[in-house]
């Protein structure tokens, strides 16, 4: 059987659901470090927490203000996509990728969530005009 790897690439904690299901009751971002990776299995048959050869909703939700909930639709293709294969998803605001093992972009889902805008610059600062 398949795992099927969740990066958070946030520095916040990530609450996440599968097909209506927790797969973590909550974990910690990462603190500028590489990204924290839960795992859930993949099976060939629709189960609540695990993803499943077929379509899967996927739902994100940051802890802190900006938080969403966000979800994506992804879908293991079981023509193309092996049950016993490992994939790996990247969630960022908004939006969310499918990856094979080799690190190849099978799937995104979603739309970025655009920064906030940067403050006006200072009159004094900007210099003589």
């Amino acid at each position: 059987m398949g795992q099927v790897y969740v990066a958070n690439t946030s520095s916040v904690k990530l609450l996440y659901q599968v097909n209506g299901a927790a797969i973590s009751p909550g974990w910690p971002g990462t603190q500028g470090g590489p990204p924290v990776m839960i795992t859930a299995p993949l099976v060939r048959y629709p189960e609540g927490g695990k993803f499943n050869l077929g379509n899967n909703t996927f739902t994100a939700q940051f802890t802190d203000q900006e938080g969403g909930p966000y979800q994506f639709s992804f879908r293991f293709d079981p023509a193309q996509m092996s049950v016993d294969a490992n994939y790996l998803i990247y969630v960022f605001r908004g939006y969310a990728s499918l990856l094979n093992q080799f690190g190849y972009v099978l799937q995104t889902s979603g739309t970025p969530v655009p920064p906030p805008p940067s403050p006006p610059l200072n009159a004094q600062s900007a210099g003589p005009t």
